[in-house]
């Protein structure tokens, strides 16, 4: 464009042919980085979520599953020990050691003596409160 003899300088249409072509390239490589940068940034989220989905399992992991029963009463390390009552949320087996198999139902509640974890003797209860049979298991 400085050159002296006005035949060797390009015209407008060159120049113009040009700027649209290098416009052209970046407009091009601005679509790429954006692809990319949108790109990185979807990979990021999914990224966070699957980190945050793998936290929340593993809180709930930790604070364990919706209890089948809960005691009221005296616990050691989280074992029911001594006299207490165990209610129950929702159908389960009273205790492993039971010969009878016995299940109690949602709203039943066993009173008894127990001792690290497991049930010595007690009254079955139904949601009602009437009883439904003693409980006796060997040591």
């Amino acid at each position: 464009m400085l050159a002296l003899d006005p035949s060797m300088r390009p015209t407008a249409a060159q120049l113009e042919a040009l700027a649209d072509g290098r416009l052209s390239a970046f407009k091009h490589r601005a679509k790429r980085r954006k692809a990319w940068l949108i790109a990185v940034l979807c990979s990021t989220a999914l990224v966070l979520a699957g980190l945050f989905a793998a936290l929340a399992w593993q809180r709930q992991a930790a604070a364990g599953p919706m209890p089948d029963a809960e005691f009221e009463g005296e616990t050691v390390d989280g074992m029911p020990v001594g006299y207490g009552t165990m209610h129950y949320y929702k159908r389960c087996l009273i205790d492993v050691r039971d010969v009878e198999l016995r299940y109690a139902e949602a709203g039943d509640c066993v009173e008894g003596e127990w001792q690290d974890g497991r049930l010595l003797q007690g009254v079955w209860r139904d949601a009602e409160g009437r009883a439904k049979g003693l409980i006796l298991l060997e040591e």
